[in-house]
C-alpha cells in the first residue's frame, strides 16, 4: 500500500541481493545510486566524478589494510570502506592514521565513520538523507506523506535529520554506540523490537 526503500551504505547490488523483495527501492552507497521495481536508476552525477579519486584511495590503503590483521577493505561503486571491528585494538590507531593520510592528500573525497568502519565518500553535497527526499519526490509525495526512517549507524543521522521535522524516526540502539545524540523520534533496543514496531505501524495504516 505503501512505497518501501532500502537505503543503504552497502554497494546496490549487496543490498538488492540481501534484501530481494518484489517490489522495493533500493538506494546503495549512500544513495548515490537509486535503483525502482520498474527499471528506474539514478546515479548522483557528482558523485561519478570522484570514482578515480576512489580507485586511487583503494590502492594506497590497500597496502595499510594487508598488513593490519582483521583489516577489511570493501570497495563499492560510489565508496571504500575501511571495516576494523576485528582489528585487534593495539593496531586501530595506526590502521585510522594511514586513512587520515589518504583522505589529507584527496579534496575530492570525504571521510565519514560508521559502527567499527571509516568510509571515502565523493565529497559532495549527497548522503541518506538526500536520496530520502529524492525518493520522496520521484514518487510524488513530497508534501503529502507522512515518511518513516529507521537507522542504526552514524550515516543514517543524515536521513533521521532530513524527515525529522516532517516524518518519524527511529533509531535502533546497539552497544557500540552507547548513548548519542540522535534527530530521532523514537528508540527501539534491537532489530526484533523495530519489526514489532513496523508491524503495529502497518496494522493501523
Amino acid at each position: 500500500h505503501h512505497p518501501v526503500a532500502v537505503l543503504s551504505g552497502r554497494d546496490l547490488q549487496d543490498v538488492r541481493g540481501r534484501v530481494p523483495a518484489r517490489g522495493l527501492w533500493y538506494a546503495g552507497s549512500h544513495g548515490f545510486e537509486v535503483a525502482g521495481p520498474s527499471g528506474e536508476h539514478f546515479c548522483q552525477p557528482d558523485g561519478a566524478a570522484a570514482v578515480d579519486d576512489l580507485d586511487e584511495a583503494e590502492r594506497r590503503l590497500s597496502a595499510a589494510c594487508g598488513s593490519t590483521p582483521g583489516a577489511l577493505l570493501d570497495r563499492k561503486r560510489f565508496a571504500l570502506a575501511v571495516h576494523y571491528r576485528r582489528t585487534p585494538p593495539d593496531s586501530v590507531d595506526d590502521l585510522l592514521a594511514a586513512v587520515r593520510d589518504v583522505a589529507d592528500a584527496s579534496s575530492a573525497l570525504r571521510v565519514t565513520r560508521g559502527r567499527m568502519v571509516v568510509e571515502f565518500l565523493p565529497n559532495i553535497a549527497w548522503d541518506k538523507g538526500r536520496a530520502l527526499r529524492l525518493l520522496l519526490d520521484e514518487w510524488g509525495l513530497a508534501d503529502t506523506a507522512l515518511p518513516v526512517f529507521a537507522g542504526d549507524d552514524y550515516t543514517d543521522e543524515d536521513a533521521l535529520r532530513e524527515i525529522h521535522h516532517d516524518g518519524i524516526g527511529v533509531v535502533v540502539r546497539s552497544a557500540e554506540h552507547g548513548d548519542r545524540l540522535t534527530w530521532a523520534h523514537y528508540a527501539v533496543d534491537d532489530p526484533d523490537e523495530l519489526a514489532g514496531l513496523l508491524d503495529r505501524m502497518a496494522a493501523v495504516v
